[in-house]
C-alpha cells in the first residue's frame, strides 16, 4: 500500500473518535425479537432458558434449541464484545469440539480432531443471514480477516454440528455456521469505532442504521485494518544468505470491508464485500524467502435479494436471487537458478475467478395438527470456473482451465410432535451436479425427548457429502 493512502488511513483513524461525539448513541433494544433473548448473556442464563434460545439454522425456520434436531451452540454479541474476540476463527475456536489453526495466511477450522490440509475450510458451510458464502472454485468458507462483514455487526453466531446436507447441499459437511447480522433499528442512528496498536496497526468502522415507517430499515457500515505486522523468525532459516532467518516486517495485513442491507415489508437486499491483501512471511511452496511481493490478495462479493410472505396465511413462503464474485490473487517469487548459478528470480502468479449465482424457494407450513413440513428447490449456475498459474510476462503457462457446473437440489423435511415432550424429525434432499452428472442423497432422522425439565436426549443421524470442486 503506498505511503498517500496509509497517511489517510492513519487520519481516518485519529478523528474516528472525535465523530463519536456527533453521531446519535446506539440503541441498546435486542437485534431482532424472535432470535435474540433479553435475558442475559449465555452463561447467565439457567438450563431451561438455554433450553429456550431460538436457532434458525437448524431446520430453517425459527425453533428453540431444545427442539431443533441438531447439537447447536449459540454465540452472542455480548460473548463477542465480552472476550474480545476479531475473527470468526476466534468465535469457533470457544466452541466445544471445534478447533482452529493459522499459517500466517489463512485460518482453518477442524471438528473432532479432523482438519484435512489443502480442504481450505470445504467441509463446514459458512452462512451469513442464511445466504451461503463458500466460492466456487475452492468451496473456501473465509473466518478469517477474510470474512466478509465486521464482527461488530454480528447479533449472534448460530453453530450447527454435525451434517446438514439435508438443507444445504454440498459444503454442510461437519457444521453449518450461519452468521446472524444486526439489522437498521439496533443502531437507530450512527456509530463510530477505532484503535490503534502496536506494529503500526490502525482500525476503523463507520456504521449507519435507521428504521424507516413502520416496515422498513436499512443499515450501512464500512470498516478498515492496516498493520505493518511484525518481524518473524524462523530457525530453519538462520544463515547469513537468509537475513539471519528474520522475516522482517514482512507479517503485515490490509482489509476493507463493506455491508448494506434494506428491508422492507417482506423484501430484503444485502451486499457484503470484503478485500484483504496479506504478504506471505513464511517463504511457503519453497518462495524466496524476506521477499515483499510474496502475497495473498482475496477479494469476496455477495449480494442477495429475498422475500418471505405468507400464503393464504397458512404457509411461509421464502425466495432468494443470489450472486457472488471471487477473486484470488496469489504472487509468488521464485529463484529458479541451479546451485552455484546466479539468481534467476521469477514471478509466478495463480490467477482465480469464479462466478456464481442462484435461486432458491421454499415453503413451510403445518398442512396437519402437531407437525410443521418444509419442502424446497435450490438451482446454483457456477458460470465462471476460472484458474490460471503463469510465471510473469507468461514466459511459461502452467495451468489454464475455464470451466461451468451447475447444481439442482430439492428437500423435504416434516417434524411431527408425538406429545408433548416427544418430536420426530425427518428430512431427505436430492442434489444433482452437471457436468459431473453425479446425484447425492441426504437422509436426517432426529427423535427428540424431553425427559426432564432440564434435560432433553436427542438420537440424532444423518448423512452429507461434497461435491468435488473446481481445484
Amino acid at each position: 500500500m503506498n505511503m498517500i493512502l496509509r497517511a489517510r488511513l492513519r487520519l481516518f483513524a485519529s478523528i474516528l473518535p472525535i465523530l463519536i461525539g456527533f453521531l446519535r448513541p446506539v440503541s441498546s433494544a435486542p437485534a431482532r425479537a424472535e432470535t435474540e433473548p433479553e435475558k442475559g448473556a449465555l452463561t447467565e442464563l439457567s438450563l431451561e432458558e438455554l433450553m429456550d434460545i431460538p436457532v434458525y439454522a437448524a431446520s430453517r425456520y425459527v425453533q428453540d434449541v431444545s427442539e431443533a434436531p441438531a447439537s447447536v451452540t449459540i454465540i452472542t454479541a455480548r460473548e463477542i464484545k465480552a472476550y474480545g474476540w476479531r475473527t470468526l476463527a476466534d468465535a469457533l475456536n470457544s466452541v466445544p469440539g471445534f478447533y482452529t489453526s493459522y499459517d500466517r495466511s489463512y485460518h482453518y477450522v477442524g471438528m473432532r480432531g479432523f482438519s484435512r490440509p489443502g480442504d481450505y475450510n470445504e467441509r463446514v458451510l459458512i452462512l451469513i443471514d442464511g445466504v451461503r458464502t463458500n466460492e466456487n472454485i475452492y468451496e473456501s468458507s473465509a473466518i478469517g480477516n477474510d470474512f466478509n462483514i465486521d464482527l461488530d455487526l454480528i447479533e449472534r453466531i448460530e453453530v450447527v454440528r454435525g451434517p446438514g446436507s439435508v438443507l444445504y447441499g454440498t459444503n454442510a459437511f461437519f457444521a453449518v455456521v450461519n452468521v446472524i447480522t444486526k439489522t437498521g433499528h439496533d443502531f437507530d442512528g450512527g456509530e463510530a469505532a477505532a484503535s490503534a496498536g502496536s506494529r503500526d496497526s490502525y482500525q476503523g468502522r463507520l456504521s449507519f442504521g435507521h428504521r424507516v415507517a413502520k416496515d422498513g430499515e436499512f443499515l450501512v457500515s464500512g470498516s478498515y485494518y492496516d498493520s505493518n505486522g511484525g518481524n518473524l523468525y524462523f530457525r530453519e532459516l538462520d544463515s547469513p544468505a537468509l537475513d539471519g532467518g528474520i522475516a522482517d516486517g514482512k507479517d503485515g495485513e490490509f482489509f476493507g470491508n463493506l455491508f448494506a442491507e434494506a428491508r422492507w415489508k417482506g423484501w430484503g437486499i444485502g451486499l457484503f464485500y470484503v478485500d484483504r491483501t496479506k504478504p506471505r512471511a513464511t517463504a511457503s511452496y519453497g518462495t524466496v524467502f524476506n521477499d515483499s511481493r510474496n502475497e495473498d490478495i482475496d477479494k469476496r462479493l455477495n449480494a442477495d435479494l429475498s422475500y418471505e410472505g405468507t400464503i393464504r396465511s397458512a404457509l411461509d413462503f421464502q425466495a432468494h436471487l443470489t450472486f457472488q464474485d471471487y477473486v484470488y490473487d496469489g504472487n509468488f517469487v521464485y529463484d529458479y537458478a541451479e546451485d552455484g548459478e546466479p539468481p534467476l528470480i521469477t514471478m509466478n502468479m495463480d490467477r482465480i475467478r469464479g462466478q456464481w449465482w442462484g435461486s432458491e424457494v421454499r415453503l413451510s407450513g403445518s398442512p396437519l395438527a402437531r407437525n410443521r413440513a418444509t419442502v424446497g428447490a435450490e438451482y446454483r449456475d457456477n458460470f465462471r470456473l476460472e484458474q490460471r498459474n503463469f510465471d510473469e510476462n507468461m514466459t511459461a503457462l502452467y495451468l489454464d482451465s475455464r470451466r461451468s457446473s451447475r447444481v439442482y437440489g430439492i428437500y423435504a423435511q416434516d417434524e411431527l410432535r408425538l406429545s408433548a415432550k416427544m418430536l420426530l424429525n425427518a428430512g431427505v434432499r436430492y442434489d444433482y451436479t452437471s457436468p459431473l452428472n453425479e446425484g447425492d442423497v441426504s437422509p436426517r432422522i432426529a427423535f427428540i425427548v424431553k425427559a426432564l425439565p432440564r434435560t432433553t436426549v436427542k438420537l440424532l443421524y444423518g448423512e452429507a457429502f461434497r461435491s468435488p470442486n473446481a481445484w
